[in-house]
């Protein structure tokens, strides 16, 4: 199974983001991250287009009053 950065890097999913610019930091450090923390973590790692994608995925569950977990994060990668 691709990792989280692998699957932004290739654009994989229904609602892919962009391929992620990279500048260092990476979200597998999400391991060993409370449950809680991972989806806010990884989003913190998006540039660019990969975030303006989390930007429209955050207010479409937000408004359908839906809350992110890490599955549904990783389903809409």
């Amino acid at each position: 199974m691709a990792t989280i950065t692998e699957k932004a890097t290739m654009g994989v999913g229904r609602s892919s983001p962009p391929k992620r610019q990279r500048h260092g930091r990476s979200p597998e450090g999400v391991h060993g991250t409370a449950e809680a923390q991972k989806v806010s973590m990884a989003a913190y790692h998006l540039e660019g287009e990969a975030n303006q994608w989390w930007q429209w995925i955050r207010r479409t569950f937000r408004d359908e009053g839906q809350v992110i977990s890490w599955e549904k994060f990783e389903e809409e990668l």
